[in-house]
């Protein structure tokens, strides 16, 4: 009753009645009230305001299950009709609230041709909102309505006149057209028949207009925010019905597939909501209703399908909503949604685009001597500091994670970490950048772009992570900067230890996600993502896993049902995730205390500096530059409440014990033929100078986030100095960071090797390379080159697996003695073509220029190249499988991959010997095959050794995969984890939260 007679106030507040000058004029406008309500109405209380004003009124009564759009025919030719004027009926239902003008503009835009008008809907709480303006759907029936319902109004909109359709409510209509056109079709619904008659108008030769300064108000329904499932099935079923009837068919099927194989995309992409509203096309292509549709043709058909088409939605945008529903945007909560707190701000007030720009200033100027050097040449990588440089790809890298005998050298069978896998793909990446396929290490290039990176990312990852601290985001700010611009992260910059760098970049998060994860609220998704980032960060810096594990266990044994699936999570996936590295893990405990340069050799820093979060290295400043921070930690410990300060000063405790004990932790000896061979490795106390790091700042965010509200100007002034304390200690670290530089310890990596060397290493032969030097104090160095990856960043050195090369080494350089096997022999039966020696003393010249078979070739950049011809292949380059037997007595075999493994069969004369120039563990972990029978092993033999029996005519060598069915458990794993970390809600519309 109350909502009736509102809707016939505003109808009367028009200002277009209000022009009509006399009595006769007001005659020709006549009010139709209809009753549906299920009690009926007080019509002539309703009506006594239209009768005062000397209107005509007619009422008349309406069964609500029959509906409006279908009687609505019949309304209208109740109606009086004028013979010398065009008659216009004005449909209004009880929530409408149409502004004093709306009328006149809406009649107004009725011109010739055009057959219906329609009004801009707002929202009756808050006008400057949209709700609708007319129907718009794709030509297919997919319903994109725009403006989007809750988009602010801007008159972004009111450039789009022509319309193809628009809803009942509002709309006025010419009655003779709306008549000849047939009315309504009531199979097709409420929106349905309303898209279907503005449809078949618009066939007929007739517009459809919207009029944006005819504003009507109403109180948003819940399928005018989003289009229901009923809604989005009548559009398709509209869509079939107006189109060819020959190809109804075809399109019905040819649709209901297609929102069928969407709608199992978006189950994969957990989006449950938008997969039901995808089988709702489905249901509306299907629907035999539709068949009735198909013979309604009120009007006579006069413009081409084809002319319509820039009424209809492109497919782009439609494809474009579906891609923002799938990521959660709401364009209505945008930027032209109304702001409210916090969050209403534009982008130039945001400090993120200032901290970037900050984080990359200092990290490139503090890099100066890196990037210039990385200037000259960039293709290669860089080496010194932990990075050793070497040519990797990302093919040699995937078989060193797959193969159960890979590694660089003669290799071995140790397990690899993930990361390998992980830096296989960045490697990929950089291959197919155009350019990248042609760099001499795109794994080389890989890293190099990390750790001119890593500062910069682990700012941005900081300030997003500090909102579990504190939601102020100038302070957020400040403390990313100041993350990024501590000691420890600093030498890591310097030194190129990968490790501790990715630590930069993903401890905060891991350690907000633990945070989370402890808190009510967070669904099991961001657990799935947290227990991700710390299986990344573990694979390079096992210790930094370990409380990942510790908080699953916690939460499993001790929390909630609720956390409880949290901490299976974080106790099981990365877990699974580190797959058959977990057995080199448990054979060599001291490795969870290293990872990708996270080991220190030499000597250490004071224990007061270490326990300061100081490592010693590049980038060290003074510490009293970090005691504003120390002081804010200390008051944040003060006044912060809940359990977050505690875990942040334990964080500081561990961090600092971690940090002060690394010097007392051996992890193990540098061994024999490396350089610094027998010098003690230790962890690397940066790793827990940066937990102490991430302690004392997240401290400090608590502390200014604890301050008790500002009530007066005075205590407002006085809330801003921490801030400034803050800010000046922060800032002025990172100049002095930036202006004391990174040092020059990286530079470009250059290989040692000649051209010709590579080439017959990444050839059929797969070569090898003996490659000498000396350190300081005369001690030999020594490793084999070859095909395969090398490790690009140092670890716990592993023992050299060599059986036997160290001996023909120091033969080779005359200070040991020869061998039963003569030199070359020795080093061709290794397929070992290339011999280089850095910078050589004339003693070691002489020496392996009196060698036999060995020849030099030349001196580059300090470098000299002895060729290997042994007598025993022949004087030329040697393989690393040789036949032997027959009339032909020693030859190569050519067709190899890393490690000896054959890319096809080895044509083989018959009855003889293969002999493969690997280590005898190699035997344990490869299968030699010939015509597909296995050869036999000489076990008497010192090298592997193969009988081929007489008619054989091909042998093919397969290194197997270590572990296979582990490691297809960790990329199911992946992909499990992958797909659950998949938010599975929609981000919350800021306006529906308000």
């Amino acid at each position: 009753m109350d909502d009736a007679a509102e809707t016939v106030t505003a109808l009367l507040a028009q200002s277009h009645l209000g022009d009509a000058p006399g009595a006769a004029d007001r005659q020709q406008h006549t009010v139709l009230l209809v009753d549906a309500s299920p009690s009926g109405l007080d019509v002539d209380a309703v009506l006594a305001p239209v009768r005062e004003a000397g209107l005509p009124a007619l009422s008349t009564r309406l069964d609500p299950r029959r509906g409006l759009r279908r009687s609505l025919p019949e309304l209208v030719e109740s109606l009086p009709t004028h013979a010398d004027r065009r008659d216009l009926v004005w449909v209004l239902t009880s929530r409408c609230r149409p502004r004093p003008d709306a009328l006149h503009a809406l009649v107004a835009a009725v011109s010739r041709g055009v057959v219906m008008a329609t009004p801009k809907v707002v929202d009756v709480a808050d006008e400057g909102v949209l709700v609708r303006q007319g129907l718009q759907v794709t030509r297919a029936g997919r319903l994109v309505p725009t403006p989007v319902c809750g988009e602010r109004d801007q008159g972004q909109h009111d450039d789009s006149v022509d319309v193809l359709a628009g809803p009942l409510e509002g709309l006025l209509l010419d009655r003779d057209e709306y008549l000849a056109l047939g009315g309504h079709d009531p199979a097709l619904g409420d929106l349905g028949g309303d898209l279907d008659l503005g449809w078949r108008a618009q066939r007929c030769g007739h517009r459809v207009v919207a009029v944006p300064t005819a504003v009507l108000a109403v109180r948003p329904w819940p399928v005018e925010r989003r289009p229901g499932l009923r809604h989005r099935a009548q559009a398709r079923r509209v869509a079939l019905a107006r189109g060819p009837l020959w190809a109804a068919p075809v399109r019905a099927l040819g649709g209901a597939l297609l929102a069928l194989l969407t709608s199992l995309a978006l189950l994969l992409l957990k989006r449950p909501g938008l997969a039901r509203e995808e089988l709702a096309l489905v249901r509306g292509s299907l629907d035999p209703r539709t068949l009735t549709s198909l013979r309604r043709r009120g009007g006579r058909a006069t413009v081409d399908r084809r002319e319509l088409a820039t009424l209809f939605v492109p497919t782009a945008q439609a494809r474009q909503r579906l891609v923002d529903d799938i990521r959660g945007h709401h364009p209505g909560a945008g930027v032209d949604a109304p702001a409210s707190g916090a969050e209403a701000t534009g982008v130039l007030r945001s400090p993120v685009p200032l901290l970037l720009l900050t984080a990359v200033a200092m990290s490139a100027w503090a890099g100066r001597q890196i990037t210039g050097e990385l200037r000259h040449r960039f293709d290669a990588g860089l080496v010194g500091g932990e990075l050793l440089g070497g040519r990797a790809t990302s093919g040699s890298l995937l078989a060193s994670w797959r193969d159960a005998w890979s590694g660089a050298g003669a290799g071995s069978d140790v397990e690899r970490s993930p990361a390998v896998l992980l830096l296989a793909a960045a490697s990929w990446v950089v291959e197919h950048v155009p350019g990248g396929g042609d760099a001499d290490s795109p794994a080389g290039v890989a890293l190099s772009l990390f750790v001119l990176a890593a500062l910069p990312l682990g700012a941005v990852v900081a300030y997003r992570s500090a909102r579990v601290v504190t939601s102020a985001r100038w302070v957020r700010a400040l403390l990313a900067l100041g993350w990024i611009s501590t000691p420890a992260a600093a030498a890591a910059a310097g030194e190129g230890r990968v490790g501790p760098l990715l630590a930069v970049v993903l401890l905060p998060r891991v350690a907000a996600g633990l945070v989370r994860a402890a808190r009510r609220g967070p669904g099991i998704s961001d657990a799935v993502r947290t227990a991700l980032w710390a299986a990344v960060l573990g694979s390079l810096v096992p210790a930094l896993a370990v409380p990942v594990l510790l908080v699953g266990v916690a939460l499993l044994l001790l929390g909630r049902p609720g956390r409880r699936g949290r901490g299976v999570v974080l106790l099981a996936l990365p877990l699974l995730l580190a797959g058959p590295w977990l057995l080199s893990l448990r054979a060599e405990p001291e490795r969870l205390l290293a990872g990708w340069g996270a080991t220190a050799r030499g000597p250490l820093p004071e224990a007061w500096r270490l326990a300061a979060a100081a490592p010693g290295g590049p980038g060290e400043i003074p510490l009293w530059w970090y005691l504003p921070v120390a002081l804010l930690a200390l008051l944040g410990l003060l006044l912060a409440r809940g359990p977050v300060p505690w875990a942040a000063g334990l964080v500081v405790v561990l961090g600092a014990a971690a940090a002060v004990g690394s010097p007392f932790v051996v992890l193990g000896e540098v061994p024999a033929g490396l350089a610094d061979a027998g010098a003690e490795v230790h962890p690397w106390p940066g790793v827990g100078g940066l937990i102490v790091a991430l302690g004392v700042l997240s401290l400090a965010g608590l502390g200014l986030a604890a301050l008790p509200a500002a009530t007066s100007r005075a205590r407002r002034a006085l809330q801003v100095l921490p801030v400034l304390v803050l800010a000046g200690g922060v800032v002025g670290s990172a100049a002095l960071v930036a202006d004391t530089g990174f040092g020059d310890e990286l530079t470009t990596w250059r290989d040692d090797r000649p051209q010709i060397a590579v080439d017959a290493a990444e050839g059929p032969l797969a070569g090898r390379t003996l490659s000498l030097g000396r350190t300081d104090d005369g001690a030999i160095t020594y490793r084999l080159v070859g095909r395969e990856a090398p490790d690009l960043v140092r670890d716990l050195p592993a023992p050299l697996v060599d059986e036997g090369l160290s001996d023909d080494v120091a033969a080779l350089l005359g200070v040991g003695p020869s061998g039963r096997t003569p030199v070359d022999a020795a080093l061709g039966a290794w397929g070992v073509g290339f011999v280089t020696m850095h910078d050589p003393s004339s003693d070691d010249q002489v020496a392996v220029d009196a060698t036999p078979g060995l020849r030099r070739l030349s001196t580059s950049a300090g470098t000299t190249t002895w060729s290997v011809r042994p007598e025993s292949t022949g004087s030329t380059t040697p393989s690393r499988v040789r036949y032997v037997g027959g009339a032909d007595g020693a030859r190569n075999l050519v067709g190899l991959r890393d490690h000896s493994e054959s890319t096809g069969g080895l044509r083989v004369p018959g009855q003889g010997r293969v002999v493969v120039g690997e280590p005898i563990g190699w035997t344990e972990h490869a299968v030699v095959t010939g015509d597909g029978a296995p050869l036999v092993l000489d076990t008497r033999s010192s090298v592997p050794t193969y009988a081929v029996p007489a008619g054989t005519r091909e042998v093919e060598i397969d290194v197997r995969t270590g572990h296979a069915a582990w490691k297809w458990l960790v990329l199911g794993s992946l992909v499990v984890g992958l797909y659950l970390a998949l938010p599975t809600e929609r981000r919350p519309d800021p306006q529906e939260e308000q």
